[in-house]
């Protein structure tokens, strides 16, 4: 069987002619074409989770951010208090010095001050060590322990 002509129009058994000026664009064209596009189309679904996965870590970010300052402000309120405390009690325990000599026997006087200023520095430290804790040795990214058996 002898093969055909090719049509005078330019076509081929594919489909129909070309359009004036333009060049026919083949199978192979097309589905290489069909490849890219769904890869993209997969790029840019990946790029969308990368995305959504972000704005979650930055808002997690944000709120630690939050959290460390209002942290850092409580704690900055606490020593106030505490060194209001403690120049209170000194200045109480300088008016009791100098006034030491009216109506109180020295063994009452000394355990009163004695005691009371034990406590005073006690609580002190107490919420000092709860306000500041120290980090674990070895590790500086581990978060501080409050507990006193680490201590």
């Amino acid at each position: 069987m002898p093969l055909a002509d090719p049509p005078a129009d330019g076509g081929t058994e594919l489909g129909p002619p070309a359009v004036a000026g333009r060049r026919r664009v083949t199978k192979h064209e097309r589905e290489t074409s069909a490849l890219m596009v769904e890869r993209m189309r997969l790029e840019n679904e990946k790029f969308t989770v990368e995305v959504a996965a972000l704005r979650l870590r930055n808002e997690l970010v944000a709120q630690e951010v939050s959290r460390l300052w209002w942290d850092k402000y409580t704690r900055l309120g606490a020593c106030l208090a505490i060194f209001a405390i403690v120049v209170g009690w000194l200045a109480v325990v300088a008016v009791l010095l100098l006034n030491a000599g009216i109506s109180r026997s020295d063994a009452v006087f000394v355990a009163a001050l004695g005691t009371t200023s034990v406590n005073v520095l006690g609580l002190l430290y107490i919420v000092a060590r709860y306000l500041f804790p120290i980090p674990a040795r070895g590790n500086a990214d581990a978060p501080p322990s409050t507990s006193p058996a680490a201590a």
